[in-house]
């Protein structure tokens, strides 16, 4: 309900004329009234809200066609049982040999190996440098090997034009040459070489430290010594490092074959001393230079340059 302006007009300047409190009172409840009034919906705005809730709401279509919901939980078909299967799989090795997924998961590595060799791989000079050393089986290094042929290739070569260069320098300066007088007699009742572990002498010579720290001049210095000379020096050293280098990529092939090729210097070096040499003393050989091969590379060098040769060959 709203009064009057003139009403409104009255209450107001009556207020502020010092009227009563009661009047003031009644002029705050005529406003409030007044707001209550302007918040109250009219007579159009709820019957328009009372058509809304009654009219009828359309039917879903279950309920249209009749089915019952029952019906329509029944359709829904039971899953099938699915087959068990077991798989062999071992902590931080995958799955093992005769696992179904075994196969899936060597495939997948072997992907993994070729995309490393491909994408991983920095151009360097036009090469793909491939990271050969950290290789963690055979299988991955061949991959990468092949994958980047020019520069395992140049890669070697430059490995052995080093090696060349490094023999030059120990023919120049590390090298002894004894003249003949200087050479010792040996007791050649003796049948093997004296002094395998002998430690003696480390720290007069080169001996112990060529052994140990570079033991290929050392086997081709001792090869080639006066009055031995199995081998000649640079034949020696560049067949031994073309073979430690290829050893990897022939899966130790390559390895063997140097065993045999030290192993006949050592029954070489038995002959012209006058030593048992043949027969068992070749399974000696081997069992010595695989077990080790430092303090034989040094046992051979001492015998070369201390002592006279039975046979001594120009």
């Amino acid at each position: 309900m709203k009064l009057p302006t003139v009403s409104i007009f009255f209450l107001v300047v009556s207020a502020l004329i010092g009227q009563s409190a009661g009047e003031f009172s009644l002029l705050k409840k005529t406003f409030r009234g007044m707001s209550l009034a302007a918040q109250t919906p009219t007579q159009a705005q709820t019957a328009q809200t009372a058509a809304t809730v009654a009219a009828p709401v359309a039917p879903s279509p279950a309920a249209a066609t009749g089915a019952p919901v029952a019906a329509s939980v029944a359709a829904v078909t039971a899953p099938s049982k699915v087959p068990a299967v077991q798989h062999s799989k071992e902590a931080g090795n995958g799955y093992l040999p005769g696992s179904p997924l075994y196969e899936e998961q060597e495939a997948k590595k072997q992907k993994e190996v070729k995309r490393r060799a491909h994408t991983e791989a920095q151009p360097i000079g036009g090469l793909n440098a491939t990271e050969l050393g950290n290789a963690t089986s055979y299988g991955e290094y061949y991959a990468l090997a092949l994958a980047n042929p020019l520069y395992v290739f140049c890669a070697y070569v430059l490995q052995l034009l080093f090696v060349c260069v490094l023999g030059f320098l120990y023919l120049k300066f590390a090298r002894t040459n004894k003249l003949d007088s200087e050479l010792k007699a040996m007791d050649y009742n003796n049948k093997d070489f004296p002094g395998l572990c002998d430690t003696s002498k480390c720290c007069k010579d080169l001996v112990c430290f060529t052994a140990w720290c570079c033991p290929l001049f050392r086997i081709a210095d001792t090869a080639s010594t006066r009055g031995i000379n199995i081998m000649s020096f640079w034949v020696t050293l560049i067949l031994l490092t073309v073979l430690y280098l290829l050893n990897v990529l022939t899966g130790g092939a390559c390895g063997l074959v140097m065993l045999v090729i030290v192993v006949y210097m050592r029954q070489q070096l038995r002959a012209k001393f006058g030593l048992e040499n043949g027969g068992a003393s070749w399974g000696m050989d081997c069992l010595l230079w695989c077990c080790c091969s430092p303090c034989v590379i040094a046992q051979e060098a001492r015998q070369a340059e201390e002592f006279k040769p039975v046979n001594p060959q120009k």
